[in-house]
């Protein structure tokens, strides 16, 4: 697929969602469907609650009922997960837990629950890690990986679980603790309660979350398939809301975008929330003026850098992953230098004891 069918394919999508005027040319169809099977982005053409158009009359019959059928769905995927998800955070109580990523999108950032979930992720406290994961494996969660030196190290951000109707990832931390500072005890702090899941349940403070949201994206070095394009969509939502960040009341707290560059600093995420706020400029045109006021102030050659190795490189949006020399490249730009030694060493270390 050529990177002009691939650009109008995303354009059509932009379109949709009340980004972007229609190509006079029309939708490259073949494209637009290919697209929207890799990066997982049925569910949400299929809503017409998140489109800005009649998404219908612009496509076949044929690809409509699939994206429709993909929408259904995700709805009874999110409505046959509640409970067990319920039932986890229950078992963990009182240990408090932060609800990351889509199970607390789909609730609280999207109007309808029309987008594609896996797992459902969440951060407890790192001093009651284990205690948490006891908790769940004695009520019959398995660890994904049992038998891994890396996944299963003491300090190892999560644990993969898998449980009775959920597949759930433990969290100690955002990534391996190598590659970011974060003080996550401060963290928990501004966290929000969540009480209408559970009262153990929290939530990222506004700004944390953008900021997680971007360093999700960057582990995965902007490409698939770790970084899927409803992933840019779910950021294009959380910054087209107006007023609570989190739709859980009326005083709920909202997004201070002059915070986020200073929350990448603390964490030493700057060039992640860079390329990814960078590539989100070049998806939604529409949002550069707020994505503008997010980016971190980077020097001009470090951002040149990433401009041309990292965001170039990921857009038009790609239907195969990259090779694994331009994955590890990126991996190491999107790191600060002193953080990429420490993270290449304890690697190396962890593969050694495998």
């Amino acid at each position: 697929m050529t990177p002009v069918r691939l650009e109008r394919a995303w354009s059509f999508v932009a379109h949709c969602l009340g980004d972007r005027p229609l190509d006079p040319e029309g939708p490259d169809l073949e494209a637009v469907a290919l697209l929207a099977r890799r990066h997982g982005l049925g569910p949400i053409m299929g809503e017409p609650r998140l489109s800005a158009v009649d998404v219908k009359r612009l496509v076949p019959d044929e690809l409509w009922a699939r994206w429709s059928g993909e929408r259904a769905a995700a709805v009874a995927a999110a409505v046959l997960r509640q409970a067990p998800f319920e039932q986890a955070l229950a078992l963990i109580a009182p240990v408090p837990a932060i609800v990351l990523k889509g199970a607390a999108y789909v609730e609280l950032i999207y109007e309808v629950p029309a987008r594609h979930l896996g797992d459902v992720d969440l951060l407890v406290p790192a001093d009651r890690f284990e205690e948490a994961l006891a908790r769940l494996e004695r009520a019959g969660f398995r660890r994904a990986h049992p038998n891994d030196r890396v996944l299963n190290h003491p300090r190892y951000h999560e644990r993969q679980l898998t449980g009775p109707a959920l597949e759930l990832d433990l969290h100690q931390g955002f990534v391996q603790p190598e590659r970011l500072t974060v003080d996550y005890g401060a963290v928990f702090e501004r966290s929000l309660p969540w009480p209408a899941l559970a009262q153990n349940a929290r939530l990222l403070a506004p700004e944390d979350a953008v900021v997680y949201h971007a360093v999700h994206a960057a582990i995965g070095e902007l490409a698939l398939p770790a970084a899927p394009l409803f992933g840019f969509v779910d950021l294009w939502k959380m910054l087209a809301r107006r007023g609570p960040f989190w739709r859980l009341a009326e005083d709920a707290p909202a997004l201070r975008p002059e915070l986020v560059p200073a929350r990448a600093r603390e964490w030493g995420a700057e060039r992640m929330l860079y390329a990814v706020i960078s590539l989100a400029r070049r998806l939604f045109p529409s949002l550069a003026a707020p994505l503008a006021a997010l980016s971190p102030p980077l020097p001009l050659p470090v951002r040149a850098l990433l401009d041309r190795l990292v965001v170039a490189r990921a857009y038009p949006p790609k239907i195969e992953n990259a090779a694994r020399p331009e994955l590890l490249l990126r991996k190491a730009l999107l790191m600060r230098p002193d953080r990429r030694r420490r993270f290449l060493f304890a690697h190396a270390l962890r593969t050694l004891a495998r």
